[in-house]
Parts: structure tokens; C-alpha cells; sequence
């Protein structure tokens, strides 16, 4: 994809590569890019020695292979794995949804665990219409009312609302502004005192979900291992009610490797403590790589030259690519990674064009650039629970705390806002009360 200068537009070069069909390139102009490519966008797979020496089926879990196991994202029924040996790698996120249905269908089922999930009550329930009339979609607006009630809860504001209108585990977990910010004030001279008191609300909540464990899980050796030790906020916290009483079932086996995983892959199994555990399938949960690393762009393998041919690639990794508003970047004007901004960008493309009374030109000053980038460092003190988590992709696998000052420092410039998801939103509407546009430069398109 590259800015062409001449025609003020974008080109992208697309392949198609159909499977059986000879390669099609294709040419498409925009006046404006969007990247949409998400958080967890690339399935990562773990670096073990002979990884490809496997003789059985193999799959990562964000390319299910129905195929294989049966079934369908409709209906999970893995009526296939009935008599099959299942090994799956990995007990995060991906394995709290997973887990469950294999467990059910498969004929064994050895679990291998590096770091366990802290994993509390869903308490799923049937949606009541009525309900949902009369409670939730009250009228206009119950969307933004409802999420502004949530992250009340979520970044632990001072003052949180009266009624908690989710009321779920997700609102009951105060410390979990420790990863997405807080409106609380956090000052150099505090940071001790602010991360104490994180884990002072933490380790209640924790110790509840330990207490959940043990109590669901009936083999006490099982269910010790699969206890978080780590502050909640450390890794991707989840809820299920089926994925403990899991571990109850005669055909399920945890293989806990005590922080190291799984050490070698074997031509009929996984290796582990000297034991090869022969299994007819290796079902890879091993995630996604970090959303920190990488442009949007580099997370959906699109290859971006803005103005004079500067890689958006190379930026990032510099970790020189600070933004407007974490949506534009300098030297690549009309480039938007919208997110959760959506309405935001429109505004600012809507405002633009009305004002040239045509297609715009939208680019970030380097002022304005630097001042967001200066904002973005100064609350980066809200989030210094976060030094040594252990490993996941919320702390680069653990690289985040081996990163060089001088490249944490661009990190912090570069990074989320610390005051919260609602402070963010407040610092949007400040800055459109001034009129919108300030820090922009828009032209017209000859």
C-alpha cells in the first residue's frame, strides 16, 4: 500500500490466491484507509524443538479443523475425537472455551499447562426480552450510558455510580485498572502507595477464585496447580462455568510443566519430565502474538509506505509511531486505525470535507503529534502494576521488563491513555468542544 503524492489518494496492490487458480493481482485507489485488523489478529506458535517431527493431525485453535475433530462453530459436537487421543497446549483464554467441549467429546485429553488462568464464575443465563426492554435498552443512548457504567467500575473510579447496570464479575474487578488505566491521580512520589493499593484490592477477589478452584476441582493436587498465584490483573482473566468441573472427568489429564511447557515435540506425542505423552492430535491454544507488537497494519500482513516512502513497519518498531488521538500518524494522512474510535474518525473525515467542501487531505501536525505523545508518557505511571507479571501477551511474553529504558520511554509516548477508557473519551469531547480539528492540517484535493 503506497501514498501516491501525485493523485492524493492511496494504491493498494491486493492477491488473490485462490486455492487451484492461478495467482490475480489487483489495483484499488481510496481517498481514505481504515485498518480494522484488531488486537489478537496473528495465531502464534511456540518455538519447540521438533515442532514439525509430529506424525499425527495438528491445528491451532484460530484454524479449528472441523474436519478433523466434527462439528461446527453451530454445533460443537466433536463427534470425530471419540476415539481420539487429544493433546492440547496452553491453558489461557482460548483454553477456557476449548477445553470443555474436548473434554466431552474426546476419548483422552491431556491438558499441558504452563502459567494456570485465573478462572471465576460466568454465570450464564438466558437474556429475558422483557427484561432487556425494560432494564437495558431503555431508551436512546442506553448503549453509551451502559458502557460509561462499566468502565466506572472497571478503572476503579473515585466516585462509581450508584447502581452497577452490567453487574457481572468483570464489574467486581477493581484492580483491573492496573492494565486499562484509571481516572485516579498517579504521581512519581505516590506510584508505591497506588500499586499497593492495587494489590490490596486484588487479592481478595483472587483469593476467592483460588477458593472456587479448590472447592470445584475434586483432586486437590490438580486443583492446586491450576491456582493463579499472580495479581489478577497479570494475565487475561476469565470466567466459565464449565471449565473447572472439566478436570473432574476420567478422561482428562492436566500435565502441569510448572512455568516451562512443553519441552520437545516427539514424532507420536509431546514430550514432557521425560515422559512422551502418544496422542493422535495436537491441538495448539498457544494464542496470539502480542497486541503491542506491530503496526495495524503489521497485524494484518499489509505492507504500508506513506509520504516519501516511509514505512509504517519501520516506525513502529523504532517505536517512533506516535499518533493524534492514538487514530493518525504523521506522513500518513487519511490513514485511520479507528477501533473503538469509529465515531471519532468519521467526525474528524465529515468535519474535514465540510470545510474543503470536497475531498480532504487529514494529517497530523508534529506539534500536535509530540503534545499527545507528551500526555500519553505522563500517564503512564497509572499502569506500572503491570512490572513483573508474569509472562503473556499483555507484557510481550515477558519482554516488556527487559526492554531498554531509552525504548521504554518511546513505549510510554506511544502507549494507551492512563486515565481510563472514560478519561480518554473526556479528552475526545474536550478537545471537539475547542471547535474540532486543532493539530490537523487539511487541505483540499486538487
Amino acid at each position: 500500500m503506497h501514498w501516491q503524492e501525485e493523485t492524493r489518494d492511496w494504491k493498494t496492490v491486493i492477491v488473490e490466491k485462490g486455492k487451484g487458480r492461478p495467482e490475480v493481482e489487483v489495483s484499488v485507489s481510496a481517498d481514505y484507509v481504515f485498518f480494522a485488523s484488531g488486537v489478537l489478529a496473528n495465531a502464534k506458535l511456540p518455538q519447540v524443538e521438533g515442532f514439525d517431527t509430529f506424525k499425527g493431525h495438528s491445528f491451532h485453535t484460530a484454524r479449528w479443523d472441523y474436519a478433523y475433530t466434527g462439528g461446527s462453530p453451530e454445533e460443537p459436537d466433536l463427534t470425530k475425537l471419540k476415539d481420539k487421543r487429544v493433546a492440547y497446549i496452553g491453558t489461557g483464554a482460548t483454553a477456557i472455551q476449548s477445553v470443555p467441549h474436548l473434554a466431552k467429546w474426546s476419548k483422552e485429553l491431556y491438558i499441558f499447562q504452563r502459567t494456570p488462568s485465573a478462572v471465576d464464575r460466568r454465570n450464564n443465563r438466558d437474556t429475558d426480552p422483557a427484561k432487556w426492554k425494560s432494564e437495558v435498552a431503555t431508551g436512546e443512548g442506553w448503549q453509551r450510558e451502559r458502557s460509561r457504567n462499566f468502565h466506572a467500575f472497571i478503572s476503579n473510579a473515585p466516585e462509581k455510580p450508584a447502581v452497577d447496570l452490567v453487574d457481572d464479575e468483570w464489574t467486581k474487578m477493581w484492580s483491573y485498572s492496573a492494565l486499562c488505566g484509571s481516572p485516579r491521580t498517579v504521581t512519581m512520589d505516590g506510584l508505591g502507595e497506588y500499586v499497593k493499593s492495587l494489590h490490596e484490592i486484588d487479592y481478595p477477589r483472587s483469593e476467592r477464585v483460588r477458593k472456587r478452584c479448590e472447592e470445584t476441582v475434586k483432586d486437590q493436587a490438580t486443583a492446586e496447580a491450576l491456582q493463579a498465584w499472580y495479581p489478577g490483573w497479570c494475565k487475561r482473566p476469565c470466567f466459565h462455568d464449565e471449565y473447572l468441573p472439566s478436570f473432574n472427568e476420567p478422561n482428562v489429564n492436566l500435565v502441569d510443566t510448572a512455568g516451562k511447557g512443553v519441552e520437545r515435540i516427539r514424532p507420536s506425542g509431546p514430550d514432557f519430565d521425560g515422559k512422551v505423552y502418544d496422542v493422535d492430535v495436537i491441538i495448539w491454544g498457544t494464542g496470539f502474538v502480542p497486541p503491542s507488537l506491530g503496526s495495524p497494519a503489521g497485524k494484518a500482513a499489509v505492507q504500508v509506505y506513506g509520504r516519501d516512502g516511509i514505512s509504517l513497519e519501520s516506525r513502529s518498531d523504532a517505536g517512533e509511531l506516535s499518533t493524534l488521538h492514538g487514530a493518525i500518524s504523521r506522513d500518513f494522512p487519511n490513514m485511520f486505525w479507528p477501533d473503538i474510535m469509529t465515531t471519532h474518525v468519521a467526525r474528524i473525515i465529515g468535519s474535514a470535507e465540510q470545510k474543503v467542501g470536497g475531498r480532504a487531505i487529514i494529517e497530523p501536525t508534529e506539534q500536535a503529534v509530540e503534545d499527545w505523545a507528551m500526555q500519553i508518557a505522563m500517564g503512564a505511571t497509572a499502569l506500572a502494576g503491570m512490572a513483573g507479571c508474569t509472562p503473556s501477551y499483555m507484557n510481550m511474553e515477558g519482554m516488556a521488563d527487559k526492554i531498554p529504558p531509552e525504548m521504554r520511554m518511546k513505549m510510554a509516548r506511544n502507549g494507551i491513555w492512563g486515565g481510563g477508557i472514560e478519561g480518554f473519551c473526556d479528552a475526545l469531547e474536550r478537545w471537539w468542544a475547542k471547535g474540532g480539528l486543532e493539530g490537523l492540517q487539511v487541505a483540499a484535493v486538487a
